[in-house]
């Protein structure tokens, strides 16, 4: 189903999105923090510098003063390290943080489109019925249409036509009647069985005319009037897809906008 179809993008789009988000926010975060980083230990190391200065002025034999120093110069190296690795402790809490929000943003809007698109679905499922109910009616009443009117209006004219044949048939066996008085050649009974089989040839001729033209009938109604209401059908359930796609668009936009606007 292309309904279904566009529930499985939406969730291809939301991943697809959280982890271009993701990726956009660690590089920020990492530059960020290295940056940070690089400026607290620019500021430190000038006092590192003076230090080790202070610690050369001072002469070997005042090793207490000297051992306080290289303490203080170890200190301030752990300092820097331990502001490095803090800062991008922090930096990955607040990524992981922002992720979660994201993600349920993301998640409930997702659900929300899908809910829509369900919601449209249940509504074009509920038209088809409808619409298939219509066709059964429209059917119903061509068929009807057909048993009551048109059949029996080309029945009445073949049988017209028929018995229009069978008096001309008559008149031709009265004419052979007539001929035999006048035929010495060939007896009575064989001109007259001739005829009735004439007769009797056109009859089945006719009967054959009747079926032919049901025939014709039934093929008409299913080669244009059928064809054209499944036609209408197909149509009104193009538009109405149509319809769904153009407000999940809209769903998608709407979205983003949300989701940037509260980044902002």
């Amino acid at each position: 189903m292309k309904d279904k179809s566009i529930a499985i993008q939406c969730d291809e789009m939301t991943q697809g999105v959280m982890k271009d988000l993701q990726q956009a926010m660690e590089s920020a975060f990492s530059r960020t923090s290295e940056s940070l980083s690089e400026e607290i230990v620019q500021k430190l190391e000038p006092i590192n510098s003076s230090l080790n200065k202070l610690r050369k002025d001072f002469s070997e034999s005042n090793e207490e003063n000297v051992e306080k120093l290289d303490e203080l110069i170890e200190e301030i190296s752990n300092i820097s390290k331990s502001i490095k690795s803090n800062i991008e402790e922090q930096v990955k809490s607040i990524l992981k943080e922002q992720a979660q929000a994201m993600e349920t943003v993301l998640v409930t809007n997702t659900q929300e489109i899908k809910d829509i698109i369900q919601e449209k679905d249940n509504a074009v499922s509920n038209k088809l019925g409808e619409f298939k109910k219509d066709i059964l009616n429209e059917i119903v009443k061509l068929n009807d249409k057909i048993d009551d009117k048109a059949v029996i209006e080309i029945i009445n004219n073949l049988e017209s036509n028929f018995n229009d044949r069978f008096n001309s048939m008559r008149e031709e066996l009265r004419s052979g009647k007539e001929e035999i008085i006048s035929l010495n050649t060939q007896s009575a009974e064989d001109i007259v069985r001739k005829l009735e089989n004439k007769v009797d040839k056109n009859a089945s001729t006719n009967k054959e005319d009747i079926l032919n033209e049901i025939l014709k009938l039934n093929h008409k109604m299913d080669d244009k009037e059928v064809i054209e209401i499944i036609n209408k059908l197909e149509s009104s359930f193009n538009d109405r897809f149509n319809s769904i796609q153009e407000e999940v668009e809209w769903g998608n936009k709407s979205l983003f906008a949300r989701i940037f606007g509260r980044k902002r």
